[in-house]
């Protein structure tokens, strides 16, 4: 007849090939025994819900809207329950519902200049989160038309042109002496 969860299937020899291909079986686990647990034990146990994040850019001058999308995957049988969001520039949005949706939208504005690592995870209903790297890299450049000093010894950007513009010409500026 057919089998049914619980049944035995009993009387066969295990084994197993150590070495090379061609070497003899050299391993004999003997006579076993199975017994038949259902098809859940086929299923992979242990899945985590998987995040995925999406920026409508990447890169531009402060201060610099993003709009981010947060979606993923539950685990079997479930779906998305919360999603949370750290904007790597020390603001974040924490345990959020999707609601019946299968993706957010979060808009976030970076205001200074930088390099930012924003990163999203998500729970599923069976309360699995993701532990896989969901990440974009945000680049922020200075306001346009703003340029930064550089200390270093190099060029002043707009200002040190304008000044250069406004001196008259033979003059040089006389270092500030004290009396």
């Amino acid at each position: 007849g057919e089998l049914q969860v619980g049944d035995v299937i009993a009387g066969f020899d295990v084994r197993s090939r150590v070495g090379a291909p061609s070497a003899p079986s050299r391993d004999t686990a003997g006579p076993a025994d199975y017994i038949v647990r259902g098809p859940d034990s086929c299923a992979i146990q242990g899945l985590s819900a998987l995040a995925e994040l999406q920026a409508d850019r990447e890169r531009g001058s402060a201060p610099l809207s993003v709009t981010f999308t947060i979606s993923g995957e539950a685990t079997p049988g479930t779906e998305l329950a919360t999603y949370s969001l750290d904007f790597g520039d020390n603001e974040f949005v924490r345990d959020q519902p999707f609601g019946d949706q299968s993706s957010v939208q979060v808009v976030h504005t970076y205001r200074q200049a930088g390099t930012y690592w924003a990163s999203a995870s998500v729970r599923d209903g069976n309360g699995k989160t993701s532990t896989n790297l969901a990440q974009r890299t945000i680049l922020v450049r200075a306001e346009d038309g703003v340029r930064a000093v550089n200390r270093s010894g190099g060029s002043l950007g707009w200002l040190g042109l304008l000044l250069i513009l406004l001196l008259p010409f033979g003059r040089r500026p006389q270092a500030l002496r004290r009396p």
